[in-house]
Order: C-alpha cells, then structure tokens, then sequence
C-alpha cells in the first residue's frame, strides 16, 4: 500500500534529517489521509493524488521559468524538481512522448484534420489499453503527428 511506503519513507528521511523528503511525503500522505475520510481510496486514486501533486509542481517550475530566475527562484526549483524526483518513485512510471508516438504511428490512418477528434480517439485507444499518460503530452504528441502529416 503507499501509505505504508510513504510512512516507511518518512521515517527513513527523518533518520537522515531530508526536510525536502520528510515535507513532501507528509503532504502527499496527508492528502490521501484527507481524502480517505471522505471516500474509499482505491491504489489508484491513491496514485493520482501524487500525480497531481507532481503535476502542481511542474506547473509551478513552469512558472517560474517564465520570469526572471534569480537566486531563490533556483532553489525553488530544485526542490520542486527533487521533490517530484521522490514522488514519482512511488507511482508506475506514465508513457512518454516517443511512447505516444508510437501508438498514434500505429494508428496514423486514422487521423483526420479535426483535432479534437484525432484526441479524442488516442486517449479511447490509450485508455483501452489501461495506459497512464500525461494529457499535455499526448496533445503535444497529435499536433506534432498532424504537422507531420499534412
């Protein structure tokens, strides 16, 4: 179960005295605690709180580099980026772009010029297939296979 791996975690980073550790896996096992209360939680929903969480710190990191980057805004950075580096070790790794690619390359005959269309079939033939993925990938995976295509 993850609350026990991220329990076993903590202890672990407070052993070691990692604060950026023992922070990040407080709140993801707080949302989940959270979150349980209200609902039943299944391993997957469970997974999905962290995802989101890693989500939130990429947009944050996103953010970030959109401005000017001073010396604080660095170290923002880098513990988002090892903060993510802890939580994604917890959670099955999601399909990455060249992944994407391969299944909308299997299925290139099927595209059309409609792009909402072309998403809509992907992420059914994705989802068909039990897959995690990133939607923002998978937009950026049909916009590149459609310039390509045309």
């Amino acid at each position: 179960m993850i609350e026990n791996t991220l329990k076993e975690k903590i202890k672990t980073a407070r052993k070691i005295r990692d604060t950026t550790a023992i922070n990040i896996l407080g709140v993801a096992l707080g949302d989940i605690q959270n979150k349980s209360v209200k609902q039943d939680l299944t391993e997957e929903d469970k997974q999905d709180i962290i995802r989101k969480i890693v989500k939130s710190n990429n947009m944050v990191i996103d953010e970030i580099t959109k401005t000017f980057l001073d010396d604080h805004d660095l170290t923002t950075i880098e513990t988002l980026s090892k903060e993510n580096e802890i939580l994604e070790s917890l959670i099955p790794k999601t399909m990455g772009l060249n992944d994407i690619k391969v299944i909308i390359g299997e299925n290139c005959q099927i595209l059309t010029d409609n792009f909402g269309k072309n998403m809509g079939m992907i992420m059914k033939m994705i989802k068909e297939r039990n897959l995690k993925v990133d939607g923002s990938l998978v937009k950026a995976a049909v916009e590149e296979m459609m310039k390509t295509r045309v």
